[in-house]
């Protein structure tokens, strides 16, 4: 009998080692669990996250309008139940064209999608540990060309997250099309609306989409005639004194659905 309890009271023991341990596995499953693939845990969106710079960006459940107000801004917090994605974005020291409400364009890609706009590292990093990268989209005010944007590699921010964006070319050129039909300058919102486009656009090619290079429309973009983000170009018209200007706001359905953030 003595035997027997003892071989039962081991068995025990043991049986409570492996729930032990799998109830351990468990929490470290759910801890590092990534719902909605941003490359950050859904433990860390609910908690909320540390930025880089101090500035801690609360969790929360924001499409019940759960989540404080007057964080960061675009999306007001980090959510595991959507994507977030993280911009910084650089302005010239002097003479800056980049609008109010930048990335209002980047946040039609999905309607559960956060984007925020964070402060310059020189790694990019969003919190520490660097797991998960911002893009960074720089403004320059060259005016020495005629393209109004560049991303130097197609990608994630992990793989890539580095673009430029050329605001006072923009500018000239919608000036150059308007004064052309008599017009004067062109209005600031539509100049404004274009930059918004063009830092959607090469934000674009660092979250994976429009992802079939085609040598036709210049590498990985649809034809102009498809009037979304990820178009070869902008659509500008003269007509006599009208002028047509079609910078887009929105996506292609294959982009809604298939970008990627790692």
């Amino acid at each position: 009998m003595k035997r027997i309890l003892l071989m039962h009271r081991g068995l025990c023991l043991r049986t409570t080692a492996v729930l032990l341990l799998s109830l351990a596995l468990f929490v470290v499953n759910a801890q590092a669990q990534d719902a909605d693939n941003d490359g950050l845990t859904d433990a860390q969106e609910t908690a909320g996250i540390q930025l880089i710079p101090g500035v801690t960006l609360p969790g929360g459940i924001n499409f019940l309008g759960l989540c404080p107000t007057g964080a960061l801004a675009t999306d007001p917090c980090v959510d595991p139940a959507g994507p977030d994605l993280f911009i910084i974005l650089v302005r010239a020291a002097a003479g800056s064209r980049i609008p109010t409400n930048p990335l209002g364009f980047m946040v039609n890609l999905s309607q559960a999608l956060g984007v925020h706009e964070i402060s310059n590292n020189i790694d990019r990093c969003i919190i520490s540990g660097c797991v998960q990268k911002a893009i960074r989209i720089t403004e320059d005010l060259n005016t020495n060309d005629t393209i109004w944007g560049r991303s130097l590699f197609q990608g994630t921010p992990n793989t890539a997250g580095e673009a430029t964006v050329f605001t006072q070319r923009i500018k000239n050129a919608l000036d150059q099309k308007y004064q052309s039909a008599g017009l004067g300058l062109a209005p600031q919102a539509v100049v404004d609306n274009c930059i918004r486009h063009v830092i959607a656009h090469e934000g674009g090619h660092n979250e994976a989409i429009s992802p079939q290079a085609n040598t036709r429309f210049g590498g990985n973009h649809y034809s102009t005639t498809d009037k979304v983000v990820m178009s070869q170009s902008a659509t500008i018209t003269v007509k006599g004194s009208t002028v047509t200007v079609v910078c887009p706001s929105t996506y292609a359905s294959p982009d809604v659905t298939g970008f990627r953030l790692k």
